[in-house]
């Protein structure tokens, strides 16, 4: 919930550990029965030509990588890795990864210091078109994601991103990669 990361939802409502400015403005019941109840569109049926599977949600991401692309750069050390947002219902989306603390959900690629951005595996060949996006999934993730950092930053990266092109190109660009 923002800043403050608790492992577990219910760690904000417990006594001993909870901050009272949280526990103070509502009950857990009350926060879990607007959570449930939260709409982000009118209809329940997508605009003809929409192939987003995630267009219920859409204009939320939307609104939270707007935020997140606001926050100030400035050149440094860097980090892309795979997150998964914790779903366990039926979606065409749901992926299972092992060795993640949630190994099932969706799949979410972020670029961190802070938060700064983020993709969310959308299951289509190139999700991004361009000169990247003839390198792979893996480089035009790490491409699509490094628009925004600084020249002369560090970005880090998981081994599953990592190909020889990316790195080669990499060279080129203005930000070293390190997968």
């Amino acid at each position: 919930m923002g800043i403050l990361a608790y492992p577990r939802l219910p760690m904000y409502w417990r006594t001993s550990i909870a901050p009272n400015k949280i526990s103070a403005l509502m009950t857990r019941d009350r926060f879990l029965t607007l959570r449930n109840a939260l709409n982000v569109v009118e209809s329940d049926t997508p605009l003809p030509g929409t192939d987003n599977p995630l267009w219920k949600v859409q204009p939320m991401i939307d609104k939270i990588k707007d935020g997140s692309r606001k926050q100030e750069r400035a050149p440094g050390f860097y980090s892309i890795d795979v997150k998964m947002i914790p779903y366990r219902c039926r979606c065409a989306l749901r992926q299972v990864v092992m060795n993640k603390l949630r190994p099932t959900g969706l799949k979410n690629f972020m670029l961190y210091d802070l938060m700064l951005d983020f993709e969310i595996y959308k299951r289509t060949k190139m999700m991004f078109s361009g000169k990247e996006g003839s390198l792979g999934l893996g480089p035009s993730i790490i491409f699509h994601l490094a628009k925004s950092v600084p020249s002369g930053s560090c970005v880090y990266h998981d081994w599953c991103l990592t190909t020889i092109p990316l790195l080669k190109k990499c060279i080129i660009m203005v930000f070293t990669a390190l997968g």
